[in-house]
């Protein structure tokens, strides 16, 4: 075999290495992504409802004051009844929240150690990919124009690349097999943890029905507010007095806002989000164990990744005169055709002198005029 054949042997081998590495490390670098995207969704669930619980206490402290006034006040203390119930239903799904946060610290931490060795594993192989490509065309190029017997010059030349690029190639090689396994083991763990986090997004779902079921009664609370404020006076005065100066001012509100209906949407929307929270608390639990399974596999693949990047590095450095060597001899090759072309056209134009002469010649031998010439001259 030509030091040409083994070069290219060498590097559809090592191609075989990269894109049995890349398919893993792909998956983990994608699940990376994905991980860290649901494990910040507890800390978004709390921050939410801390904003649902801090409207409805709003809102209870609004509905407590209208409790007061004659007509509404019936309706208003079971408006402020049902947001109190908001309130701390949607507080201890908050603290269950938080919890759940607060316990997938160490499940971050695997995360975050994993994140940037696969990053530049990944972008190392996608740009070893994108070399390998090349440097298998140049050399089928040159193996197109020399067959199975190069040139000394190209021999010797591609002798010392195949030499120079058997260390990095051994690494890479070594890389691949001792990442492989770890690598298969976190992207499954990666997969359960997404399954597991089901109740999170469960309850984020929940938390938004409750905030568009409290958004329409803001404003018809506000508006009622707003409205009996500066009629507060007529509380102590006569029934009578209090029902003719509130009367006009609450009807027409409660008739356009509906709130009885209001209030019905809000209770539905609560009881969805409340059954959650035993399983957002045991989510945390199941997702830290997941996670932390695999702490000594991602410790595994950051140690396994470690020497791709100067491998890579080596490799680059190893196959560096194999674009001298291409563009070296295909430059010979380039002027040996130049050459043979113009003396081709050289040889074609001094045969078409030749050839246009003789005709020349022939013809003048049949011309008429010139047989007329030599009678006359007789």
């Amino acid at each position: 075999m030509s030091e040409l054949a083994r070069l290219e042997a060498n590097l559809k081998s090592l191609g075989g290495d990269v894109v049995a590495l890349q398919e893993p490390v792909n998956k983990v670098s994608a699940g990376i992504a994905q991980i860290k995207s649901l494990l910040a969704k507890p800390r978004q669930l709390s921050s939410m409802l801390g904003d649902i619980r801090s409207r409805a206490d709003t809102l209870s402290k609004f509905a407590r004051f209208l409790s007061v006034f004659p007509i509404v006040g019936t309706v208003m203390g079971q408006v402020a009844n049902v947001l109190g119930r908001v309130s701390r239903s949607v507080g201890q799904m908050k603290s269950a929240a938080d919890q759940v946060d607060a316990k997938l610290k160490p499940a971050k931490a695997v995360v975050a150690k994993g994140e940037k060795p696969v990053a530049s594993a990944k972008q190392t192989l996608d740009a070893a990919q994108a070399r390998l490509t090349s440097w298998l065309g140049m050399t089928a190029a040159l193996r197109a124009q020399f067959g199975d017997t190069p040139p000394a010059a190209v021999e010797q030349a591609v002798a010392g690349i195949n030499a120079a690029m058997t260390p990095p190639m051994t690494v890479i090689d070594g890389v691949e097999k001792k990442a492989a396994p770890p690598l298969k083991k976190v992207d499954g763990a990666f997969s359960s943890v997404e399954r597991l986090m089901k109740p999170v997004a469960d309850s984020l779902a929940a938390a938004e029905g409750v905030t568009r079921a409290l958004s329409p009664l803001e404003k018809p609370l506000k508006v009622l507010r707003d409205a009996l404020k500066p009629v507060e006076w007529a509380l102590k005065a006569l029934s009578w007095v209090a029902k003719k100066v509130i009367d006009p001012i609450v009807k027409p509100i409660l008739r356009a806002f509906r709130i009885d209906l209001l209030m019905a949407q809000l209770e539905r929307a609560l009881n969805p989000l409340a059954k959650l929270l035993a399983p957002l608390s045991d989510a945390a639990a199941a997702i830290g164990r997941a996670l932390a399974s695999v702490t000594g596999d991602v410790a595994a693949v950051v140690t396994a990744l470690e020497p791709l990047g100067k491998a890579s590095a080596d490799l680059d450095k190893a196959m560096r005169p194999l674009s001298g060597v291409t563009s070296r001899h295909f430059a010979i090759v380039a002027r040996a055709q130049a050459k043979a072309a113009a003396g081709a056209r050289v040889s074609r134009a001094k045969s078409s002198a030749k050839m246009a002469g003789a005709a020349r010649k022939k013809a003048a031998k049949k011309s008429p005029a010139k047989k007329v010439a030599k009678k006359r001259k007789r």
